[in-house]
């Protein structure tokens, strides 16, 4: 009986740990505030406004020997508000884990509320990231969809000012002409 013990407390250790990685996200984190805004642009070294330009399947071996698909998403930067990307750059991030999202909704992952069905997904996505970190996309206020994130963008537009004053860091660009 004293095996067991220790056996059923790592157990429970080790299903709380997979468990808390993809649970729901506190909706304080959700707030529309300005401090919310800052709190993401100061914790992360790229902030830009992308379009998608493709995204499809791959398969991807973790461990080895096991194979399963994730989606590769291509994405051409519009704006840069912090970071060293330029406008007109391409941006290429693929799923890693079993929290991420598709930015087309295959599978879906978002629905419509007034028809019930699997929603259409703009194009431009604002993403906040690390460079020299795995990014994906997630259902999370780091990686949004144009819609979600429109409260932000003035917001970014003033704290890129500040931060290029700050730095002495590239202004913030400007957005790219619609084609």
């Amino acid at each position: 009986m004293k095996l067991l013990k220790p056996f059923s407390s790592i157990t429970l250790v080790l299903a709380s740990c997979c468990a808390a990685a993809c649970t729901p996200i506190p909706d304080a984190h959700w707030a529309h505030t300005p401090q919310r805004v800052k709190e993401r642009f100061d914790s992360v070294d790229s902030v830009e406004l992308v379009t998608v330009i493709k995204a499809r399947q791959v398969k991807k071996r973790n461990p080895p020997g096991r194979a399963y698909n994730v989606e590769q998403a291509t994405f051409r930067v519009e704006r840069v508000f912090k970071g060293r990307s330029r406008p007109g750059d391409t941006l290429v991030l693929t799923a890693y884990s079993m929290c991420a999202v598709s930015v087309v909704n295959k599978p879906a992952w978002m629905i419509d509320g007034r028809t019930l069905k699997p929603a259409v997904l703009p194009k431009q996505w604002l993403i906040y990231r690390d460079s020299n970190a795995d990014t994906e996309i997630t259902e999370s206020d780091y990686t949004m969809p144009i819609d979600r994130a429109s409260y932000d963008l003035p917001i970014l537009a003033n704290l890129a000012l500040a931060h290029q004053r700050e730095d002495g860091a590239r202004p913030a660009t400007p957005p790219r002409a619609s084609r």
